[in-house]
């Protein structure tokens, strides 16, 4: 068992409630250990609550309306088919200071949940593109978020300070902000976030029909299917309302590989060896800017992208 350490001044003047104690959640809570006056944090589930009471990554569990009464900043954690919810429910409260934001992989069904909501402006909009194979907060770490890009969406619905506090808490915990619209923001994690899982579903599930004897399968299997099938460990309760959330450019996604999975076959059983050539430099291409991208330095700075 893990035990974090507190240091003994805070940083950040603040009190931060977090909803829902998974993977994200609590390593927000764990990043900002010692940062912050203090961390909050709800989960319908009492072991996860109980870890991270027990481990340190938590200072005090609290009932939703503690949390919004109490703290300045609350971070909802959980699976996206109830964040919209939370999120009504946090800005209908009556603490006009307190500051909503979130973690969800989908973005403009709950921008436009709450677009024409009086508190509106105490919202911001964001999404980490970080996380690990494990689940709960048993794989929480610290340092998750470090060096990791984090998306705000729609951030001129948000008003300057609830945005700059924000931006401030996610460089804190090592992250580079970048600004980006909700729409955009979902047909682009669709296709490199979104259609990543369901492949690596896919590759699993092609081994599961087979039907192969397992020591053999077992045996054959190496770093290649290693990597190809990491997010299949990934949980149906996190996955299936990201999937419902974003349905239609997963759907959009799914056709077109579909077609480029098609037209690869058709090349294979022709021998097309130049097309299958061109396929694969182009694939090269992508990857190669990939890992350059992993290479270079960052900064903590904000990027609007269009």
């Amino acid at each position: 068992m893990i035990t974090y350490s507190k240091n003994s001044t805070p940083r950040i003047h603040m009190k931060v409630g977090i909803i829902g104690l998974g993977q994200i959640g609590a390593s927000i809570a764990s990043g900002l250990s010692g940062k912050v006056k203090q961390t909050m944090g709800f989960d319908t589930r009492e072991q996860n609550t109980k870890y991270c009471i027990d481990t340190g990554i938590l200072d005090k569990v609290a009932s939703i309306d503690e949390i919004a009464h109490y703290t300045n900043l609350v971070i909802i954690a959980t699976p996206v088919d109830s964040i919209a919810a939370i999120l009504h429910n946090l800005l209908d409260k009556q603490n006009t200071n307190l500051i909503v934001t979130d973690v969800g992989s989908t973005k403009y069904a709950i921008c436009h949940s709450v677009h024409n909501h009086p508190s509106r402006n105490r919202y911001v909009a964001s999404h980490p593109m970080a996380g690990n194979s494990g689940t709960g907060p048993q794989s929480a770490t610290a340092n998750l978020f470090v060096k990791k890009d984090v998306f705000i969406c729609d951030s001129e619905a948000s008003e300057p300070a609830a945005l700059g506090l924000v931006q401030s808490l996610w460089e804190e915990l090592g992250a580079n902000v970048h600004q980006i619209d909700s729409q955009k923001h979902d047909e682009i994690v669709s296709t490199v976030s979104h259609i990543p899982q369901i492949a690596s579903l896919a590759l699993a599930q092609l081994v599961a029909i087979k039907n192969f004897n397992e020591i053999d399968w077992l045996n054959a299997a190496s770093s290649g299917f290693n990597s190809m099938t990491r997010l299949a460990g990934n949980s149906a309760e996190v996955w299936i309302p990201i999937l419902n959330h974003n349905k239609q450019n997963i759907i959009n996604n799914l056709r077109l590989l579909q077609q480029i999975l098609s037209h690869m076959e058709q090349a294979i059983e022709d021998q097309q060896n130049d097309t299958l050539a061109e396929l694969i430099r182009s694939a090269n291409k992508i990857r190669k800017k990939f890992e350059n991208k992993l290479i270079l330095p960052k900064s903590h700075e904000t990027h609007q992208i269009k």
